[in-house]
């Protein structure tokens, strides 16, 4: 992912590292924002708002990005 910042490294700190799998995994779900933000404190504890949630989805690859890499 290329969206860094102390925000986003203490969050993936509490998904055990796993922060953009499971973003990538509830914006496949078509989560909304407010969905992933909730499901995000539920799931880990971490208390993000719906802009940041945004800016961290459309930081993860996209297919076509990862499909040029592989």
């Amino acid at each position: 992912m290329s969206f860094d910042s102390s925000k986003y490294r203490m969050a993936d700190r509490l998904a055990g590292g796993a922060l953009e799998d499971a973003l990538a995994a509830m914006s496949a779900e078509k989560l909304s924002l407010s969905s992933i933000s909730s499901r995000l404190f539920a799931d880990y504890g971490i208390e993000v708002s719906p802009p940041t949630v945004a800016l961290w989805v459309k930081a993860l690859p996209s297919d076509e990005q990862t499909a040029d890499v592989a």
